[in-house]
């Protein structure tokens, strides 16, 4: 998968990750506030006949036909129980489903406090009402009221409430995930034509940066040529020449290590996986740098058995690029450690060293491709880039990399692979 892929996949997800939580957010709103709708209308009408002790009461002229309407419409019934819970009148009229038997069954439930109610619809209850009167049981609800020293229990049969309030919720439910759907096309569609731009002045960067690199390495090689016959002919001790050629020398080594940082992140760099083990390889890397160490104090602690799989010439580019930073950093006769643990499959290793006013160092930009912190690093020789390869060469690994300062000052750099 190519980066501009990855990119695309990238901002395709996290714009759907945004709308979709606004959409479930409004679906969640609308569909609380339809619940509450519902649920208020059943408790407006439980009010009503617990108010008129029992009954649908006739209301003004303009309301009439609404009230005929309920009472032709409304099925319930009522519970009387008088001071000892003794049930004294059970009233049938306007429901024909339930007996008595199921009524008085109802009534010892809900008395008892273990009613059959759903989490939502006790939700809803707890925070709408926040009266312990009204409840669920099945497909009825109920309020029970203090009428002297009687209690009288209405139930309202509220199955067809519930039921349009299920279908509508299921629509909204549809609708929703059609217009997620439609979005995403969008936003597929959308990401191409947003992000070609980009895409396009991204590769025309890479491309750049490659033809560049490659074009600079016959005249490099030619004046690296011219430089030698100089030297046999003056002496290599000039320092006209000596300058030029640790010049030279500086050139070329940019324009690898820019051709190098371009075909990993282009996707050109191949794995060459083998197993090998880290402290080997960390102990080459030390005998490769012994003269640039000078008076500064290694400390290795290496831990037994820490084999990795993994490109080996690419995890040695790695560590030579995170201590010949930390070398650079480091001053004569500072201290740079070097840790490797090995936990299950991963193998993590950590290179700190002391640094110069290390707490005011940027450690987020670190890895990015040209940054130099101006306070501490501002003289020191470098691009800026070595970072932005271990970074990339950590990635292709599919592992981690980050970078701190510790409480004692040193600097560091870890790597999980």
């Amino acid at each position: 998968m190519t980066a501009n892929k990855k990119l695309q996949i990238k901002f395709t997800i996290i714009t759907m990750i945004a709308i979709t939580t606004i959409v479930i957010g409004v679906f969640a709103v609308v569909t609380f506030e339809n619940y509450r709708m519902t649920n208020k209308q059943l408790d407006t009408l439980l009010n009503l006949i617990s108010e008129n002790d029992g009954l649908i009461p006739d209301l003004k002229k303009e309301n009439q036909y609404l009230a005929d309407e309920a009472k032709y419409s409304t099925r319930y019934f009522i519970i009387r129980l008088d001071s000892k819970g003794k049930i004294i009148e059970i009233n049938l009229d306007h429901v024909s489903s339930i007996s008595h038997e199921q009524a008085k069954d109802m009534t010892t439930e809900i008395l008892k406090n273990s009613k059959n109610i759903g989490f939502f619809h006790n939700l809803a209850n707890s925070v709408l009402e926040n009266n312990k009167t009204y409840g669920f049981f099945s497909n009825y609800k109920y309020k029970i009221s203090n009428v002297n020293d009687e209690k009288l229990i209405v139930f309202i049969d509220c199955q067809m409430q519930l039921q349009s309030f299920k279908i509508a919720t299921l629509r909204s439910l549809a609708v929703t995930g059609v217009l997620l759907v439609i979005i995403l096309v969008i936003v597929v569609i959308g990401s191409k034509v947003i992000l070609n731009p980009v895409f396009r002045s991204i590769e025309s960067q890479k491309r750049f940066v490659t033809n560049a690199s490659h074009e600079f390495k016959t005249p490099l090689a030619v004046v690296m040529a011219d430089i030698d016959v100089l030297e046999m002919t003056v002496g290599e001790d000039n320092e006209w020449l000596v300058s030029i050629k640790n010049q030279m020398k500086r050139l070329n080594t940019l324009t690898k290590t820019l051709l190098t940082l371009a075909n990993i992140q282009d996707g050109k760099a191949s794995l060459q996986t083998s197993k090998f083990s880290i402290n080997q390889v960390i102990s080459e890397v030390l005998e490769e740098l012994k003269i640039l160490i000078g008076d500064r104090k290694i400390e290795f602690d290496d831990a037994k058995d820490a084999i990795m799989i993994a490109d080996r010439d690419m995890i040695k580019q790695l560590i030579n690029i995170l201590f010949d930073n930390a070398l650079k950093y480091t001053q004569e006769d500072g201290e740079i450690s070097i840790k490797t643990i090995k936990r299950g499959k991963v193998v993590r290793f950590e290179i700190a060293n002391t640094c110069e006013n290390a707490k005011d160092i940027d450690t987020g930009r670190l890895f990015d491709r040209f940054y130099r912190e101006d306070k501490s690093r501002s003289q020191k020789e470098g691009y800026g880039i070595g970072l932005s390869i271990a970074q990339s060469i950590v990635a292709i690994h599919k592992g981690r990399i980050s970078s701190g300062v510790k409480k004692d000052g040193k600097i560091y750099f870890r790597v999980a692979i």
